[in-house]
């Protein structure tokens, strides 16, 4: 029986935002309730790869993103997934120093912009959740997740600098909407400010409230908890755990939070 599959995309168009870490901790979040995932690393740098399946990832020779946006390499979909260490949770690796030469090439495509919605559309049915772990620029790739995506989550740090990239991948997927979906435009993006360092709670609180500003004059919605700058949340990504996986009371604490995120976003 096919599964009613859900694709969530993580994206900014700012780096160094936790959207790996956002991606794999709702990755761990959907398999400790039993559901089985698709992560899709849609990014060159391949740090979901690495995280979920190790450095070795790279040195494997079969199908990866690199292939699935080759048009010249025929490749189904599912030949390109891979097992990782947890049960519930499979990976489209990225395809590293091979991706961002596919990448772009993809305008050599008759409709480039809907290649990844047509590759998902061959396995979705085997998924619950599908996420899709975007780089830090607005090019060809990340449309392609917003194209395919039912729902976005948008990290970004308590500064002004990720400020900035958060408008901009709001005003990308208004254009999104507008120019490429728009008789099924892709719901509002959910905000999830991450890294907010105890250490400077009062200058990280104030940039904090700014962004919830922005968002609600955007009629954006900000999730009500913020992702702290703890070892244990960076360790476990690095590891390829869930923070489900290990001890501790900060560690079972934004467990929860990236399990609400993840129902959050599985309704919108």
């Amino acid at each position: 029986m096919a599964r009613k599959t859900r694709v969530i995309a993580v994206a900014n168009h700012k780096g160094g935002v936790g959207k790996t870490t956002t991606t794999v901790a709702l990755a761990h979040a959907a398999a400790a309730a039993g559901k089985r995932v698709l992560v899709v690393d849609n990014d060159g740098q391949g740090n979901a790869s690495t995280a979920l399946a190790g450095a070795e990832v790279a040195d494997v020779d079969t199908p990866s993103m690199s292939e699935v946006y080759d048009k010249d390499v025929p490749t189904k979909t599912a030949e390109a997934i891979v097992k990782t260490r947890r049960k519930g949770i499979d990976l489209i690796p990225s395809g590293f120093e091979t991706f961002d030469r596919v990448a772009q090439a993809i305008t050599s495509w008759l409709a480039p912009y809907g290649v990844l919605a047509a590759a998902l559309e061959q396995v979705k049915g085997r998924y619950d959740v599908v996420l899709i772990d975007c780089p830090p620029a607005m090019g060809y790739v990340t449309i392609n997740a917003l194209v395919a995506a039912d729902a976005v989550v948008i990290p970004t740090k308590p500064d002004s600098f990720s400020h900035l990239g958060l408008s901009r991948i709001v005003n990308q997927v208004d254009e999104v909407n507008e120019q490429l979906r728009s008789s099924n435009p892709i719901p509002d993006p959910l905000v999830l400010i991450t890294d907010v360092d105890a250490r400077s709670t009062k200058r990280a609180a104030g940039m904090a409230d700014e962004i919830r500003a922005w968002a609600a004059e955007a009629q954006i919605p900000v999730h009500p908890d913020v992702i702290p700058r703890k070892a244990v949340i960076g360790t476990t990504t690095e590891q390829g755990m869930g923070l489900d996986e290990v001890q501790g009371a900060t560690a079972a604490w934004a467990a929860g939070i990236y399990t609400d995120i993840l129902n959050t976003l599985r309704k919108a």
